[in-house]
């Protein structure tokens, strides 16, 4: 289980603040009158610490995963998607998962113009797979893609491992963003169902596209 660092930064001041108070009712009774204003202002942020605590939960968390194929455009439906799953980097525990949806993207953003660092490639209909995580801490997590789905003779796979902090979603811009490496390579010819006499030519044809 993953340790909440807030509660526990909560407990330590709340303990710091509880010594104070101690040492307050200590002191003499002038020396407390004196005191008295500053000792309500401890006492009233005691109260909204307590409070904190109650009301500290999980946050819902938005994030976006893309995958992008090398030298190509987003795998979306019209080539099955990208399976997409996402996990708990240190217990393996499975947060979410599904499947890549939407169009390629746009041809003119993505292969043709100049690519400086950092360029957002993904326009609102490009591919994607969104999901929204409850997370009450800083969690560390592991996205992994493989796909395209329609095309199980060409699957490849991609990772990455990347910090979610709770309330932060990471939906700006290309979100997360993988890249699949690989061609499709489908047969034409002959047909599957076709014979050939022994020692007869047999010309093969195929058609091979980018993922």
């Amino acid at each position: 289980m993953q340790p909440d660092i807030g509660r526990e930064a909560m407990m330590r001041r709340i303990v710091a603040v509880s010594s104070r108070l101690a040492d307050h009712v200590a002191r003499p009774p002038a020396f407390r009158q004196e005191r008295w204003f500053a000792g309500t202002l401890v006492m009233a942020a005691l109260i909204l610490l307590l409070a904190g605590i109650r009301g500290a939960g999980a946050v819902p968390t938005g994030i976006d995963v893309r995958v992008l194929a090398s030298g190509a455009k987003f795998i979306g439906s019209s080539v099955g998607g990208a399976a997409v799953l996402i996990r708990d980097a240190r217990t393996g525990e499975l947060l979410a998962e599904g499947v890549t949806a939407g169009g390629t993207g746009n041809t003119k953003r993505i292969m043709r113009e100049a690519q400086p660092r950092n360029r957002v490639l993904s326009t609102p209909d490009a591919a994607k797979f969104h999901a929204v995580l409850d997370i009450d801490s800083p969690r560390e997590i592991l996205v992994t893609a493989r796909g395209p789905l329609g095309a199980p003779q060409a699957m490849a796979e991609a990772s990455t491992r990347l910090w979610l902090l709770p309330g932060v979603d990471r939906t700006a811009g290309d979100g997360v963003l993988l890249e699949l490496t690989g061609l499709i390579v489908a047969p034409v010819a002959p047909a599957f169902h076709s014979a050939a006499r022994t020692g007869e030519t047999v010309p093969l044809e195929t058609r091979v596209m980018m993922l």
